[in-house]
Formats: C-alpha cells, sequence, structure tokens
C-alpha cells in the first residue's frame, strides 16, 4: 500500500446502503454514509430473501386458486371463466395454466380450448382419499363435538350384523345407559341405526326388516325423513329417559362409512346441537371425499 491511498465506493445503486472511505496510511481520513430505502448489506440480502420468500408463497396461492376454481366448476372452463372465478388476471392464468398443463395437473381440450383437471392432480386425490382413515377422522370430530356441545358423542360403524358402537365420548353430564363399546344397536329403532339404512340402499335392509318386524313402507318414510332433516333422532325409543340425534359420515360413494351419535337426558337435545351434529359430520364426509368432483 502505498503512503496514501483512498479506497472510494462511490457508485451509489439506486436502492442500496454505501459508504465511501478515504484512508491515508492505515487511518481513515474520512468516513461517509449514505442511506436508501433498500440495504445492500448483510441486512439487506436478508430483506431481500425474505421478499423473494413472499413471493414465492403469493405465486403458490394464486395457483391454488385457479386449481380451486377448476375443482369446483361442475365443467371445463374457459381461460375468461377461469381467470374471473379464479380473481385472476387473464394474462397471469394462462401462465399458470401453461405450467400446470406442461406438469400433468391441468388438460386443455385441443377443440374448446377449455381447461380441466389433469391425471397427477386426479392421481394425488385418490391418494388423499385411500390414506384418509374413516374411524381416525370420525373420532376427531366426536372430540370437537363433545367440545362444543358438552354432550355425550358415540361412534357406530357397519358390520355385517347392523351397526356396531366402537368409540364413546363422555360429556359434561353424565348417561344412564348400558350400551358400550361392542353393543349392536338396532337398525330402525335407534338413531344410529336410521342414520345408516337412510343413506344405504334398500337391498340391505330386507333382513333387517324381518329380524325387527318393520314394513317397507314404515322404513321408507323414516328414511326420508332423516334425510329431509340431515339427520335421525329418537327419545325413548330404545332407552326410556334418553334423547339421540345421529347423523353419519359418507364416503366418495355416498355410502355411510360411520354414524356419530349425541346423547342426553331426554328432551335435552336442541337445535344447536343438531346444527354443530350436521356442521361436524358434514365436515368429516368431505374429508372422506364426499361430495368431491369426481366422487366415484
Amino acid at each position: 500500500m502505498t503512503e496514501q491511498q483512498t479506497f472510494s465506493h462511490s457508485r451509489r445503486p439506486p436502492f442500496g446502503f454505501w459508504h465511501e472511505q478515504s484512508i491515508v496510511g492505515n487511518s481513515p481520513s474520512r468516513v461517509s454514509f449514505g442511506c436508501h430505502a433498500y440495504f445492500r448489506d448483510g441486512m439487506g440480502q436478508s430483506m431481500e430473501n425474505e421478499q423473494n420468500e413472499k413471493r414465492g408463497v403469493q405465486s403458490i396461492g394464486v395457483g391454488l386458486r385457479i386449481l380451486e376454481a377448476l375443482t369446483t366448476a361442475d365443467s371445463a372452463l374457459s381461460l375468461t371463466a377461469l381467470a374471473r372465478a379464479s380473481k385472476v388476471p387473464s394474462s397471469s392464468c394462462h401462465r399458470y395454466l401453461t405450467s400446470f398443463t406442461k406438469a400433468g395437473y391441468v388438460v386443455q381440450n385441443a377443440i374448446s380450448g377449455r381447461y380441466d383437471l389433469g391425471p397427477r392432480i386426479i392421481q394425488a386425490g385418490l391418494a388423499a382419499l385411500r390414506r384418509a382413515d374413516p374411524i381416525l377422522v370420525a373420532l376427531s370430530a366426536c372430540e370437537r363435538l363433545v367440545e362444543r356441545t358438552g354432550r355425550t358423542a358415540q361412534l357406530a360403524i357397519w358390520s355385517d350384523d347392523g351397526p356396531v358402537i366402537v368409540g364413546w365420548r363422555m360429556g359434561k353430564v353424565p348417561i344412564p345407559t348400558n350400551l358400550a363399546v361392542g353393543s349392536r344397536l338396532p337398525m330402525f329403532n335407534s338413531a344410529t341405526g336410521r342414520a345408516f339404512f337412510s343413506y344405504l340402499p334398500e337391498v340391505f335392509w330386507e333382513r333387517f326388516l324381518r329380524r325387527e318386524n318393520c314394513t317397507i313402507s314404515v322404513a321408507r318414510k323414516l328414511a326420508s325423513s332423516v334425510m329431509d332433516a340431515g339427520f335421525a333422532s329418537v327419545s325413548g325409543d330404545l332407552i326410556p329417559g334418553l334423547s339421540a340425534i345421529a347423523a353419519p359420515l359418507l364416503d366418495a360413494r355416498g355410502m355411510p362409512v360411520a354414524v356419530i351419535t349425541l346423547l342426553a337426558l331426554r328432551d335435552e337435545i336442541c337445535a344447536a346441537d343438531s346444527g354443530e351434529l350436521i356442521a361436524a359430520t358434514q365436515d368429516a364426509s368431505a374429508q372422506l371425499g364426499f361430495g368431491s368432483k369426481g366422487a366415484l
């Protein structure tokens, strides 16, 4: 180094943090700093990375909006309709669709030019359905129902011999009953049984009609009332002094894979309880693929 050497960083970036420094010998004689809105040192790099990350997350969100619009549509959509449904500008929407099409998540009809869900996204949906465990989904719904309503919740699944209790969650008020895990429930005289048979094809009814001495006309009326209300209810029919409401969890085929029942002392079940039950079972059914586009 010469006796006097000046280091000058005077190229000031339009959005930067710069410094100019003159050094005489080994001692700095002048140090000046200028600051812009954007920093170029370590802090600036961190801010730049954060902004890039936010842009990346936002772009994922935009892409998902486009896929969700396709998922909820009744049929394939034109670019204009898809852009409107996803609230994404047409030019941006087209760029995303080009990438999705190349990756196999979207397909475009060569004649109409309309877009629809591709094989890759259908495969992903089927994989998610295969991994969805109805019992775990139903037990989680039971837990939430007990927390929200304070009622006792019972979970039943279908067996060759009819509905069988496989789960029980006690609410705030003890319920006097001899029902327990493993108990079989009647088909037409319990809220759980009614919730099951109302969503099963009539071919499943025959042997239960004979066993429980119920006519096909009565069973059809019961099934119609259950499907209209969205839940089944009994009050003292199975166990004196107890009321129960029940609703099914439906799979992608619309078949009942489980039924959740709320129990309370007679006449204590209210409209709020039935509303919570319907909401919980509908949400659980959606997790199992019911109502999804392309359901089996």
